[in-house]
């Protein structure tokens, strides 16, 4: 009977050290620690409006353990950190929203502020000749991922430059088969309607081949 007091007495403690241990590697942020944990912070005050794929330098605190960056669900790219100061580059595409960080701890930061993307400039140099029906239309220029939308007659095709591939951003391929184009037409007019609210004309109307 003794015997097996001292077992169950030196396993209970046992558990209790290893348990211990755990906590002790293995913490769970927001319990009752010593560590005081880095929740970063970024100052966005007086600033309504960013440019799409530029560069900014913001102050906070606790910010030199971020590692990722958001405007909404549009990732940025981490430049540089420090303590009191993030380096960032605004993703090419994001709509009006807040910044979010999250640091290396799963603590993150949304700020209040709301900031409004300035896109960039868009330009066609190159309209197709002809397109078919049910397919897709390409255009070629510059900043062509910053087109919101594709005119054909009267018809309108959303444009989502976030599936652009081509690394320059010079080339886009816009697929047409949802697109409720008049098939009856042998030629059309084709615009762009850039994401700053320009909108491109192609030179002359494009012959539409069956």
């Amino acid at each position: 009977m003794k015997r097996y007091i001292i077992i169950l007495t030196f396993a209970m403690l046992a558990g209790a050290f290893f348990q211990s241990c755990s906590d002790y590697f293995n913490p769970v942020p927001g319990e009752n620690y010593d560590i005081d944990w880095p929740v970063p912070s970024v100052n966005l005050e007086n600033i309504d409006s960013l440019s799409v794929d530029a560069e900014y330098t913001f102050t906070g605190e606790n910010l030199d353990k971020v590692f990722r960056a958001f405007f909404g669900t549009d990732e940025a790219e981490i430049i540089d950190t420090l303590a009191r100061e993030m380096t960032i580059k605004t993703p090419r595409l994001f709509n009006k929203s807040s910044l979010m960080v999250t640091n290396y701890y799963e603590f993150s930061f949304e700020s209040k502020e709301q900031v409004v993307p300035k896109y960039l400039p868009v330009e066609i140099d190159k309209w197709p000749a002809s397109f078919k029906f049910k397919e897709s239309i390409t255009l070629e220029g510059t900043n062509v991922d910053q087109i919101e939308s594709l005119i054909i007659g009267s018809a309108k095709v959303p444009v989502n430059g976030r599936l652009i591939e081509d690394p320059t951003y010079g080339k886009i391929t816009i697929p047409l088969l949802d697109a409720n184009v008049d098939s009856t037409l042998t030629k059309v007019l084709l615009k762009a309607v850039a994401l700053d609210g320009a909108v491109l004309e192609a030179a002359d109307s494009s012959a539409v081949r069956q």
